[in-house]
């Protein structure tokens, strides 16, 4: 339109509706050969890869389906469809739908799949149940000889302000080993969805709380774990002999589990023969993690005597296999690896060349490379005692037994140590079993065996005496305005955090030295510490006691390289590096340590890096927290909490910190994009998070898509803000606390994706001179209104995503 007459041209006019003709008639060109391009998909369609995956094996609900929606609209374009809402999962962005009549659970997928108002669409799986005590079966119970429980139970036997939720197929709520410790919750019984919980056609529930949880030294049929703690039944497999549980019931289990305050949640489940992650269960485990819950799964059970693939195959299952959970695998009476006990990682690289009678590769399953995780321990879970439904006890064997062992663990630690988050108490479990495979970690056995008395001993002892190997400690109270160490020149400033105060490194020659701090034998040094900006060159120290000038004299050193990473050198004879990059301007805690276990490198509380190599540093020598100018250059940091001890410390805690751990495997999102992300800290003030787009993965400066958002875990965001069609882009998440020092972090997903705004969103994101998109002068409200159905059904089809793009590129609008 031309501003100072108000008037289109005649040649302009005609030039515009070149333009709708010619992209009017790609859409025609588009739809009559949509026949042919719905089932001839380009590789990376935005086909969601939970059906993708589930697709291959294990069986699903049958007239039902999962779907992610983008937004309360297409629920309601899907109930005129013949669709209806089961269920809500609130949490989760997700909801049960019931297939319309007439149609099968397949083609409602293949329906679904395609349509531009659903973010994800996934089938709902089947998952299947994978002071000495008077009680009289106690004696038979070995299990807790293996786990050196009678010692343990002479430091902690529980308390009745934790609660153990089973997420299962009910309970015998009559039991007299078990009643009087049942707590029942609003829809406890997820199938039914009613309030009774109580089960007798299927009785795994009730064993499994008999494992973990039984009322002990009651002269009553066996022991449990946790002599005290509550126990929080909920149902999510049917009344009914054999039944299965699905994801949604599942997920809306642990939901539940989350909003009556659970302190630990157990899944002795696993999937029939489903390898890959299940997005529903994952995004409700998620939401438990980042409530502060831990969450204890079976690693699954296979049959090493079967003659048909997959069941012949050790793979570990999900949940047990997820990131998020602590993975429990089974011993036997001998104190070896249960021939039963699943372990090996359904992602590693040597195990997709397994293949089945028809062909199917692991790889074939849809699971990334690094997605999923090995067991983290085992414990006893062959032939071991119970309690059963009704009176008297079962032997049973599988690693639905060896789980609730280390789940009531868990509450006799979080009892001694309520401020343990979930990754504590994973590296605890971890770093106090009792070995029992080849040196150190191990596929079948992960770390060792639960050894009770020692998990509860260690955090008892850091309990009570906190500081008593301590030789120097700076702790909350802050560093001193005054030069803080024994020698140097650095300065406190006010600038630490929490806002409290730090000992400031501003450059080479700027130091802090502490005399006689080191143990000769162990010893542990930790604190928190932020740099600057990232280093020049890989030879900044933060923390030295010859620098350079060691020459095999030995040393313990610690350097923040220049990509990043941190590097702990001690006595020339050890290198770590850390497998974090940490970044420039946010808190982080570091720890090193040395001793009998050999030496470990620690960010944020999780082991980044180890060696078996004992020994310790010159002790003699002045411990420098940055260099003076004649052995070193300095690292610029800042170091607040500064603590040095002479025992070998296992259990850290951690600054803020973000990790976007799970991203969709499309290469296309369209309208919007589902993100699921971990933020934690020892702290417990509120923590808002915002997710942004960013072309590269650098320098966290990108888009923001959606912001103040509650730390669930998990959200769908739309992709207006981006106005694209088809550019590729890195997701971040930035974690911040306001109240609780200030802190802010951000974190970029491993992988990007191409994003495709929504086309009523980009009709009006590209305007014309007239301040309205130009199409809407040539065509008016009812032509603009046509042009968007073509447009919106031409982007649900890879084709149509290009035809679009390139009217875009070409003329704009």
């Amino acid at each position: 339109m031309d501003c100072e007459t108000g008037f289109v041209s005649g040649h302009r006019r005609r030039r515009e509706k070149v333009r709708v003709v010619l992209f009017a008639g790609l859409c025609l060109l588009l739809l009559c050969a949509a026949a042919m391009l719905v089932e001839d998909r380009v590789a990376g369609e935005v086909v969601p890869a939970a059906v993708v995956r589930a697709a291959a094996v294990g069986p699903s609900a049958d007239g039902e389906v999962i779907v992610v929606p983008r937004d309360e609209a297409a629920l309601s374009v899907l109930e005129t469809l013949g669709y209806s809402i089961k269920r809500r999962l609130s949490p989760l962005n997700a909801v049960l739908l019931a297939v319309p009549v007439g149609k099968t659970t397949e083609e409602a997928v293949a329906e679904l799949a395609v349509r531009a108002d659903l973010v994800d669409v996934r089938r709902n799986r089947l998952y299947s149940r994978a002071v000495t005590p008077n009680d009289p079966q106690f004696s038979n119970q070995w299990q807790f000889d293996s786990i050196v429980a009678e010692p343990a139970w002479d430091i902690d036997t529980g308390t009745a302000s934790e609660t153990i939720a089973i997420i299962d197929d009910g309970i015998d709520t009559d039991h007299v080993d078990l009643a009087a410790r049942l707590v029942f919750v609003k829809g406890a019984d997820v199938v039914n969805n009613d309030d009774d919980p109580s089960q007798f056609v299927n009785i795994h529930g009730t064993e499994v709380a008999g494992m973990a949880a039984a009322i002990t030294n009651n002269g009553q049929d066996a022991a449990g774990v946790d002599w005290n703690a509550k126990i929080m039944p909920i149902q999510v497999f049917a009344d009914v002999a054999g039944s299965s549980a699905t994801s949604a019931d599942i997920a809306a289990g642990i939901i539940k589990a989350v909003e009556n305050h659970a302190s630990v949640i157990n899944l002795s489940l696993m999937g029939f023969l489903d390898f890959a992650p299940d997005d529903t269960i994952e995004d409700a485990i998620a939401y438990a993690v980042n409530a502060g819950i831990p969450v204890v799964a079976a690693a699954g059970n296979f049959n090493s005597g079967g003659t048909t693939w997959p069941e012949t195959v050790p793979i570990h299952r999900f949940p047990g296999s997820s990131f998020l959970t602590i993975s429990v695998g089974a011993t036997n009476r001998a104190d070896s690896w249960a021939n039963f006990s699943a372990y090996v990682r359904p992602d590693e690289a040597s195990y997709q060349t397994w293949i089945n009678p028809g062909g199917t590769l692991l790889g074939d399953l849809g699971i990334q490379e690094g997605q999923l995780t090995t067991l983290d321990l085992v414990a006893p879970g062959e032939s071991v005692v119970t309690l059963t439904a009704g009176v008297g006890v079962a032997t049973v064997n599988g690693t639905s037994f060896s789980a609730p062992l280390v789940f009531g663990a868990v509450t006799l630690v979080k009892h001694i140590r309520s401020e343990y988050s979930p990754e504590n108490l994973r590296e605890i479990l971890r770093v106090t079993a009792r070995d029992i495979g080849p040196g150190g970690y191990d596929a079948p056995t992960g770390a060792g065996v639960l050894d009770l008395n020692k998990l509860l001993g260690t955090a008892l002892y850091e309990s009570l005496y906190p500081f008593s190997d301590d030789t120097r400690t700076i702790r909350a109270d802050s560093f001193s305005a005054a030069v803080p160490g024994d020698t140097g020149n650095a300065l406190s400033a006010a600038n630490g955090r929490v806002g409290r105060r730090s000992l400031e490194i501003t450059g080479n020659n700027v130091y802090t030295g502490y005399d006689g701090a080191l143990g000769a034998e162990s010893g542990t040094i930790e604190f928190y510490v932020w740099f600057d900006a990232t280093q020049p060159n890989d030879t900044a120290y933060v923390v030295t006691q010859k620098g350079n000038l060691a020459k095999g004299g030995g040393s313990l050193d610690l350097i923040y390289r220049s990509d990043g990473h941190l590097e702990y050198r001690l006595a020339d004879t050890v290198t770590l590096v850390s497998a974090d990059t940490l970044f420039a301007q946010r808190w982080y805690h570091v720890a090193m340590t040395y001793g009998d276990s050999g030496a470990f490198l620690y960010v944020n509380g999780e082991s980044q890096a180890s060696s078996g190599v004992t020994g310790g540093p010159p002790v003699q020598d002045t411990v420098f927290f940055g260099a003076p100018g004649s052995v070193g250059s300095s690292a610029v940091c800042r170091i607040d909490s500064l603590r040095f001890s002479r025992g070998q410390r296992l259990i850290f805690p951690s600054a803020l910190a973000v990790t976007v751990w799970s991203q969709k495997a499309t290469t296309n999102a369209l309208d919007a994009v589902s993100v699921r992300w971990t933020a934690l800290r020892n702290e417990t003030s509120p923590v808002t998070i915002s997710i942004y787009a960013d072309e590269n993965r650098e320098g966290f400066d990108g888009i923001p898509l959606a912001t103040g958002l509650a730390n669930d875990g998990q959200e769908t965001v739309s992709l207006a803000a981006l106005a694209s069609t088809g550019k590729e882009y890195f997701l971040y998440v930035t974690a911040e606390d306001l109240v609780y020092g200030n802190e802010s972090v951000s974190a970029y997903s491993d992988t990007a994706f191409k994003a495709f705004t929504a086309l009523s969103d980009l009709l009006t994101a590209t305007p014309g001179r007239s301040g309205e998109c130009r199409l809407a002068t040539v065509t008016g409200a009812r032509g603009v209104k046509w042009l968007r159905w073509f447009r919106d059904r031409a982007m649900s089809l890879p084709f149509g995503r290009w035809l679009v793009g390139f009217y875009y590129r070409v003329w704009g609008c």
